[in-house]
């Protein structure tokens, strides 16, 4: 009896031993850091693009279409922009010792109201596309629910700007290959004038996060898969074979991003516990109208 007391006594052990485990291998914790700060550098890029533009009753006038309800919604989309910085902020406050540290970002110039919803398109696509790719590096529940949830604000964001455009393209054509678009954080972090490179305005503030387990994540027009490093270049070749073709390839709301050429200064947040154009909100087709560069100034606001 004493033996079987004894096993019982280590199995229970064992259970509440492996039960620690597994709720520590999910809770937010140092390790995250890289990530989070990834996640912030985001948020807080596409924050103070919209800070850098003052929205009154001139600037709606100059927009097809514009209205009342289209300031009082343009106003909303920033506040919700606010929501988000302060939510990765959030989660930031879990981290132990988790700072960001200040960055000069670029923004495009805008020179009109039209230049300045097709720049807000454009850049809220891709920052949607790369909060998808992030989800893909984290095994944490709370960091993907948050990624999701900040991917489907900004695609929303993109979707109501990309109205003001006055395309009458097709939107969601039959022959269309590929879901909405997702990129890699290496991706990101590269400048050019391809769809979700965003490396000539957030510059080298940010480090892209490793994927789980040292390996590569390979994106391709419906999934995503998990390859070894060696292997990644021959999988990307195989997968990007086929050109994606619809909306998110396309970019059927026109616009285009005018070379960078403004600097502004975004203060650090702690926590105590390309130059060439790209055309299109979703990356290509359709053409409009280049916005010219201007400079502003801007330093964000802490929010727990």
């Amino acid at each position: 009896m004493r033996f079987l007391s004894t096993l019982a006594s280590l199995l229970l052990i064992g259970v509440t031993s492996t039960a620690a485990q597994d709720e520590c291998s999910t809770s937010i914790s140092s390790s995250d850091n890289t990530i989070v700060q990834f996640a912030w550098y985001l948020q807080v890029f596409i924050e103070r693009f919209y800070s850098s533009v003052q929205i009154d009753q001139s600037f709606i006038s100059s927009l097809p279409g514009g209205s009342p309800s289209s300031y009082y919604n343009l106003q909303g989309l920033q506040q919700q922009n606010r929501l988000g910085l302060s939510a990765v902020q959030q989660v930031g406050t879990k981290i132990p010792g988790f700072d960001t540290p200040g960055c000069e970002f670029t923004f495009p110039r805008v020179s009109s109201g039209i230049s300045y919803i097709q720049n807000a398109a454009k850049l809220e696509a891709d920052v949607s596309g790369a909060f998808i790719g992030l989800t893909a590096y984290t095994q944490k529940p709370e960091l993907a629910f948050l990624f999701s949830r900040l991917a489907c604000e900004h695609s929303a964001h993109a979707a109501w700007l990309g109205g003001f455009t006055g395309s009458n393209s097709t939107v969601f054509p039959r022959n269309s290959t590929s879901l909405v678009p997702a990129y890699t954080p290496d991706h990101v972090l590269k400048s050019g004038n391809r769809p979700g490179q965003l490396g000539q305005y957030i510059h080298s503030c940010a480090r892209a996060p490793a994927a789980p387990g040292g390996q590569a994540v390979v994106i391709g027009n419906l999934g995503a898969a998990l390859v070894a490093p060696s292997a990644s270049s021959s999988f990307v070749a195989a997968t990007s074979s086929a050109k994606p073709s619809g909306p998110f390839a396309s970019g059927v709301f026109s616009g285009s991003l005018a070379s960078p050429a403004s600097s502004t200064s975004v203060s650090g947040f702690t926590s105590s516990s390309g130059a060439a154009s790209s055309s299109g909100i979703f990356g290509g087709g359709a053409g409009g109208s280049s916005s010219t560069p201007a400079s502003s100034s801007a330093s964000p606001s802490s929010s727990s």
